[in-house]
């Protein structure tokens, strides 16, 4: 028999973690001197203890690994609960990899351009999309805000129960310098009757993950995109659909300081 001590090195393991072991019946000891108190294990339970420390490495709670030990779960059990723990390990990876990929971003911005970017990307996963769309082109760049504006009306005049605010999308990063397409989609739940000849359609945008910035003030966007652009090719994605302007907040009537609007780009890792 080996005396705790002994037995805390071989399996490296401090006294204290036996004992506690001993206290919740994860690993007993063979033998307690009735007078002294005193620990004894055998060699054979270093098999144990050796097991004990490897789902522990693994991350598992001391009552999953006290199942797993005891093999109270049958084989068919025990491969779910090992391939849902490895998935949970995968997702909180893929977490810390996010985490580490937006401070070197920031590093990348105090080191290379002496100050933090005004533009804050967020990377998220929208969900499938019911919308009102409308499209059109703009004769020239100048036009563009007059061509969102007309399509706005367009879509407007269903009265429909919006689910978020409106967008524009865009199908070129860099507009062409003439007859610049351009879509206006009002998201909706509503059932809508269409009149079939006024250019409006029903469309579903497909689920996408995006990376966004919002910017707020007057409708000098460029730089928000330029920002957001250069993000993602920064960090291995690619743009993969049409780019987005997302109307927060924005009246006619208002201090343009006080619009807000969210740009969008769908991307993939490369």
């Amino acid at each position: 028999m080996l005396k705790i001590g002994e037995f805390a090195v071989l399996a490296d393991m401090s006294i204290k973690t036996l004992r506690y072991y001993d206290d919740i019946g994860l690993l007993k000891p063979i033998h307690v001197d009735p007078e002294t108190g005193y620990r004894y294990y055998a060699f054979a339970q270093l098999a144990r203890a050796y097991r004990l420390a490897s789902f522990k490495n693994m991350g598992l709670a001391l009552n999953e690994i006290s199942d797993l030990l005891d093999e109270s779960m049958t084989l068919g059990p025990t491969r779910r609960f090992l391939k849902t723990k490895r998935a949970e390990l995968d997702a909180a990876l893929r977490t810390l990899q996010d985490q580490i990929a937006y401070l070197d971003n920031k590093i990348y911005e105090v080191e290379i351009e002496g100050r933090m970017s005004s533009y804050e990307v967020m990377v998220k996963r929208l969900e499938p999309m019911k919308v009102l769309v409308a499209g059109g082109a703009a004769p020239l760049q100048k036009d563009v805000g007059d061509t969102i504006a007309m399509l706005k009306a367009r879509i407007a005049t269903y009265h429909v129960y919006p689910t978020a605010p409106v967008m524009a999308m865009f199908l070129d990063y860099l507009h062409p310098p003439r007859d610049i397409p351009i879509e206006v989609a009002q998201p909706t739940d509503s059932n809508v009757r269409l009149q079939g000849n006024d250019g409006v359609a029903e469309r579903l945008l497909p689920a996408m993950t995006v990376a966004a910035v919002i910017h707020t003030g007057p409708k000098d966007m460029a730089p928000g995109w330029v920002a957001l652009n250069q993000w993602i090719h920064r960090n291995d994605y690619k743009i993969v659909g049409p780019f987005r302007e997302i109307f927060l907040h924005e009246t006619s009537d208002e201090d343009p300081e006080q619009y807000a609007y969210e740009l969008q780009f769908p991307i993939l890792k490369k």
